[in-house]
């Protein structure tokens, strides 16, 4: 895949594929980011918009401020996303 081809749509498939290849976790927004061939704003809306469609969810690991790492898991719905 090129970065010309990978839209926001684009975006969320590669995000939940890549997901699914790490075993259906990834630790670290900006080390998620940094995975994906696309501009990092680009990556963020598509975060956004696959938790709002409950394809992922983010758990943090600390209460607030910069000490927490952000999970990223694939629920149910993404799976079947995948498998699809």
């Amino acid at each position: 895949m090129t970065i010309a081809d990978l839209k926001v749509p684009g975006i969320q498939r590669f995000l939940v594929n890549l997901l699914a290849e790490h075993g259906g976790q990834y630790e670290g927004t900006n080390r998620l980011c940094e995975q994906v061939p696309a501009k990092s704003k680009d990556v963020m809306r598509s975060l956004q918009k696959a938790d709002k469609y409950k394809l992922i969810r983010k758990l943090k690991s600390g209460r607030c401020g910069r000490g927490h790492k952000s999970t990223w898991t694939l629920t149910r719905k993404g799976w079947r996303y995948v498998k699809s």
